[in-house]
């Protein structure tokens, strides 16, 4: 009796370990309705952002949570650093950014970001800042919520994107398989 309670607590170690490796597999903290629980979502945005890094996630603005209105997305999102902006549209397919660098309100210019990239999950295309726009990656203006060019949000509220190709991004016109300059509404 003895020898099977050490090999039950071995068991009970190995199976924690390998939970934690497989969490290590995920973006950690990371509460999005739009993802879910998909670990081929969780495990791409983890590669494109860096596959050796610890990411733990705060979530600053939700939609369906803080409204619609750009202001409240500054007052939640400025001056906060590294930011993934995650866009579940209503047909479906999922758009977002990534920037290393601050949004803010008053500025009104682009902001440079060599390490910003926006992408689609659900096309699996990921397009970094064009080193022939500097690396122009993102706008900030109060007047805006997130802009990232081929994914603009201005003009309306938080809950209706423009898509657009944009020479801002490479490979940006494989971004979103629908019509380029319309707005599309947010799930």
């Amino acid at each position: 009796m003895n020898e099977i309670k050490p090999l039950k607590e071995f068991k009970e170690k190995m199976d924690k370990k390998e939970k934690e490796k497989n969490e290590n597999k995920k973006i950690r903290n990371l509460d999005s309705l739009v993802l879910g629980d998909n670990e081929k979502y969780n495990k791409t945005l983890k590669n494109w952002i860096n596959p050796n890094m610890k990411i733990k996630a705060e979530l600053l603005y939700r939609l369906t949570r803080d409204g619609d209105e750009f202001q409240t997305f500054h007052n939640l999102c400025d001056n906060k650093g590294i930011t993934l902006l995650l866009v579940k549209l209503i047909d479906g397919n999922i758009l977002g950014g990534y920037i290393t660098k601050d949004w803010d309100n008053h500025s009104n210019c682009w902001k440079k970001d060599q390490d910003a990239f926006v992408f689609s999950l659900t096309q699996n295309v990921k397009c970094i800042t064009n080193s022939n726009y500097n690396y122009e990656a993102f706008y900030c203006y109060s007047g805006y919520g997130p802009f990232f060019h081929p994914i603009q949000f201005y003009d309306k509220k938080m809950n209706e994107a423009f898509i657009c190709s944009s020479g801002y991004y490479n490979n940006s016109s494989n971004l979103y398989p629908g019509k380029k300059g319309d707005y599309y509404k947010i799930l």
